[in-house]
């Protein structure tokens, strides 16, 4: 039974968090009595998976309560593989509990490979990723910088996932600028705001919607005031699916302009799918993980997130020419639904650390599974 050992699961919100969850539950899907050793007390949620909590510290405290969650789960679960969604900590808890006959896979998301301020970070990530069976890597960009902090081997590419749901698109009167994500500079939601002016000379009903929470936020306000478009800009917060989906739909385009900010970089960026589903064309930021989540041109934009002009000039052409950005968004639902299903990456994860039809609830079909890939890393 394989464990799949994170430090960011939910009721903790951000798009790691979404990814472990979504994962777990696409390899139980296809046939892994997947465990799942996180952080976080237990809170009501029910799921068909064994989950194995330990208390969120932080420092060294951190490695020695997952390192005890994940003892547990090994004398519950067997022995077999432990997928880490990180390097740091996972990763190397996983690497040093590690017995002669287990396989150990880790994760790449992007940010956390980007900080190698110190030589014993540096040596340790590397160390981790090399003595990794297996390495997964969320996007083209996040494995150009493993190869860039030194790690020789190659990674597989797993991408992240949607669900295959109905969801019509269904604009609002007003023209609606929609974003979600952690209010964090690097997202590029203050330079949204400041294209706002602009855009209201030739639309002048525009509406922006932020969806999510932040440090950021009072900053974002600052923003807001001080362009004069105050009334323009609604902080919806934290808010259910059901509502999230409806956001979706009422948008005219997705922005999420994204940005370097020091170590902080965008990895992939799970929003713009979630985009996508809805018939919405995004516009994300160049030099991260956005360019292989949208095909420029083809379902979105892909722009400067440091170009405050690059990014007004995308955002006008998608209110402007609607039925440019219908094109956009209808191919952006067909390319999501057919090359970002979570089954698809959970049986590619599946297949590169090599799980046997003995260690499924059933043999299952590999499907399509990106086969070249898996064989690269090997």
């Amino acid at each position: 039974m394989p464990i799949l050992l994170t430090n960011d699961f939910p009721p903790a919100v951000g798009g790691i968090q979404r990814y472990m969850e979504r994962l777990a539950y696409a390899l139980h899907d296809i046939g892994c009595d997947v465990c799942v050793v996180a952080p976080g007390q237990p809170d009501g949620r029910t799921y068909p998976f064994h989950l194995e909590r330990f208390r969120p510290e932080t420092g060294f405290a951190r490695f020695v309560e997952m390192d005890r969650a994940l003892r547990r789960a090994r004398r519950r679960c067997g022995d077999g593989v432990t997928i880490s969604s990180t390097w740091n900590p996972a990763g190397i808890v996983a690497g040093r509990a590690r017995k002669h006959y287990e396989k150990t896979a880790v994760f790449a998301m992007g940010a956390e490979v980007l900080r190698q301020d110190t030589v014993l970070r540096r040596t340790a990530l590397r160390s981790t990723f090399e003595s990794a069976d297996a390495i997964f890597s969320i996007s083209r960009f996040t494995s150009s910088q493993l190869k860039k902090a030194g790690v020789k081997k190659p990674p597989i590419l797993v991408y992240g996932g949607v669900d295959p749901v109905e969801q019509a698109h269904e604009p609002s009167m007003r023209p609606t600028i929609l974003s979600v994500g952690r209010l964090v500079r690097r997202k590029g939601f203050d330079r949204v705001i400041e294209a706002l002016p602009v855009l209201s000379r030739f639309h002048p009903d525009v509406t922006y919607d932020i969806v999510g929470e932040g440090p950021d936020r009072e900053y974002l306000i600052d923003v807001a005031k001080r362009c004069g478009v105050v009334d323009r800009v609604r902080f919806l917060g934290f808010i259910d699916d059901n509502a999230l989906r409806a956001a979706y739909r009422r948008a005219w385009c997705f922005a999420l302009p994204v940005r370097r900010d020091g170590h902080e970089v965008e990895g992939f960026g799970l929003v713009y799918l979630e985009a996508a589903v809805a018939g919405v064309p995004s516009i994300g930021g160049r030099d991260s993980g956005a360019e292989d989540a949208i095909a420029h041109g083809k379902t979105g934009l892909v722009v400067d997130g440091r170009d405050g002009r690059e990014i007004s000039d995308a955002l006008e052409l998608l209110l402007r020419d609607r039925d440019f950005a219908a094109l956009l968004g209808n191919a952006a639902r067909r390319r999501a639904l057919r090359d970002f299903s979570w089954q698809q990456i959970a049986r590619t994860v599946a297949m590169g650390v090599g799980l046997r039809s003995g260690q499924m609830r059933e043999s299952f079909p590999l499907g399509q599974v990106d086969r070249q890939a898996v064989a690269a890393a090997f």
